[in-house]
């Protein structure tokens, strides 16, 4: 009967799953808990050669941002701050991984997290000009895709609008692009911005005076010219207090012969007001910002800032 017994009890013992391992039966041993993994870590093997590829994310399908919070949460940090473009981000983590760095903290469905994205067209720091459509910034997007990351940031810096936290190139096309589009709205060849005098050729010139769409100064110079140098500050000034009232230009009459006659342009400098598309005043000789802006005001029509 003992015997029995004694076998009844082992077959007992041998169908039961144990809950405490071999190394927890000592008196006083700490209770053997299972180590929590991250769920990332579940499914994004750290093991090298491991099928992780099939369950993370292509790098090149993910963002700037999302490439970069991967590879701090696999311990390279450094790294990810020393790479500026997505390619030298794709190929860091794709080393990551094959290297078999683990995942620590990757959130939510296993994509990092990244800061928002400005929409195509949503508004920024950039000038915002009346009538840009989403179509408008689409379409110079479009243009502006073949750009290097350091082109469309140092058009930005152009500019004077910022591009610090945008590591994505879509990003920094999203927010040149909106800038882009308000200046081909606000000028007929996209030469001319908000607060700046504009440098022009003949066809730039030629092609601002025909757009009657809004007031345009224009400055008939040369380098050569005493007055003109001097009157350089006095227009910048006071293109930076019309702003987005009047587009403000500049054409050399020297590479622009032929225009120059045709503006009956005597002495130099001559500056032009045209409102409507129409001359509505010009006036020969150096002037200060306030002269310019007082004339602005007189045959113009617009109000200064």
């Amino acid at each position: 009967m003992v015997m029995a017994a004694a076998a009844v009890l082992a077959a007992c013992l041998a169908a039961a799953p144990p809950r405490v391992p071999a190394r927890a039966v000592a008196l006083g041993a700490a209770p053997y808990r299972a180590p929590q993994l991250p769920r990332q870590a579940l499914r994004w093997s750290s093991v090298p050669g491991a099928p992780e590829a099939a369950t993370a994310p292509a790098p090149e399908s993910m963002t700037a941002h999302a490439l970069k919070d991967e590879l701090r949460a696999r311990g390279r940090g450094a790294e990810a701050d020393a790479c500026f473009e997505k390619g030298e981000l794709v190929d860091a983590v794709r080393r990551a991984r094959e290297q078999g760095f683990p995942v620590n903290d990757i959130p939510g469905d296993g994509k990092a997290s990244a800061a928002p994205r400005p929409e195509p067209g949503a508004p920024t720091s950039s000038p915002a000009g009346a009538g840009v459509s989403a179509p408008d910034v689409a379409s110079v997007a479009e243009e502006l895709r073949s750009l290097r990351v350091s082109e469309l940031r140092q058009k930005l810096a152009d500019r004077n609008i910022g591009w610090a936290g945008l590591f994505d190139k879509d990003d920094l096309v999203a927010r040149l692009a909106a800038a882009v589009a308000a200046e081909r709205v606000f000028s007929a060849t996209g030469a001319v911005r908000p607060g700046a005098v504009a440098e022009l050729s003949e066809t730039q010139a030629r092609a601002e005076l025909a757009d009657g769409r809004s007031p345009l100064v224009v400055d008939v110079y040369a380098k050569w010219c005493g007055p003109c140098q001097l009157m350089g500050p006095q227009l910048a000034a006071a293109a930076a207090r019309l702003g987005p009232a009047a587009r403000v230009a500049k054409v050399d009459s020297d590479r622009a012969p032929a225009l120059s006659t045709e503006l009956r342009v005597q002495g130099l400098p001559t500056v032009l007001f045209l409102r409507d598309g129409e001359v509505a005043h010009r006036q020969e000789g150096a002037m200060t910002c306030d002269q310019i802006l007082a004339l602005c005001r007189e045959h113009l029509g617009v109000s200064v800032g």
